[in-house]
């Protein structure tokens, strides 16, 4: 009877315990995606995907990833989505161009390995519910005070990637509101490998 009871008990603990490891190998395993784009994916995949990019900017590929340490490890490559087919894979429909490209993408040795693109919303509560659907509850959801205006970020974190919202001021020289101080507020939506 005892060795029955002993036998049970290990055998819950084993298999509870690899229920514990398969989730949380799933979850390092996941890969954030935003408008069918996925870090990790290739360069082969997106341009059968989104056969209007323009691709072949190492500065564009470099705005990305302008936080990594040595860009001399990179073979860098940027790629612009502007056709309106393409931008109706992400899930704002308000993408404003920056420096003439709606949406950025950058790989490197072929891999994708960050996007961005800009929204035209006052606010990342317009966009959240979509993201906290596909995504779930943020890692962290915190607003830093700055010089003139309040920026909220709020993040996504799955292992070394990121999937992060941030509102921000719009700089144009025509975009100044009536009384001649605000400008705009947008936000960016940036999906980014960490450095490992």
């Amino acid at each position: 009877m005892k060795t029955v009871l002993v036998c049970t008990l290990v055998s819950l603990i084993v298999l509870g315990s690899t229920r514990l490891v398969r989730r949380v190998e799933s979850a390092l395993s996941e890969k954030l995606a935003v408008g069918r784009l996925s870090l990790g994916q290739s360069f082969a995949d997106f341009k059968a995907e989104f056969n209007n990019a323009r691709c072949g900017s190492l500065a564009q590929a470099g705005e990305i990833l302008r936080g990594y340490s040595d860009h001399d490890d990179f073979a860098l490559l940027g790629c612009c989505l502007d056709a309106p087919e393409d931008l109706l894979a992400f899930p704002s429909s308000k993408i404003l161009p920056a420096d003439g490209c709606h949406v950025l993408v950058a790989f490197d040795h072929e891999q994708l390995v960050g996007l961005r693109y800009t929204v035209d919303t006052p606010s990342i509560d317009a966009l959240l519910p979509a993201f906290l659907k596909t995504y779930g509850s943020p890692s962290f959801d915190e607003t830093r005070i700055g010089a003139e205006h309040p920026t909220r970020i709020v993040s996504w974190v799955k292992g070394h990637q990121v999937l992060d919202l941030v509102s921000m001021n719009l700089k144009q020289t025509n975009s100044v509101s009536v009384d001649g101080t605000t400008m705009p507020r947008v936000v960016m939506v940036h999906l980014w490998r960490m450095p490992s």
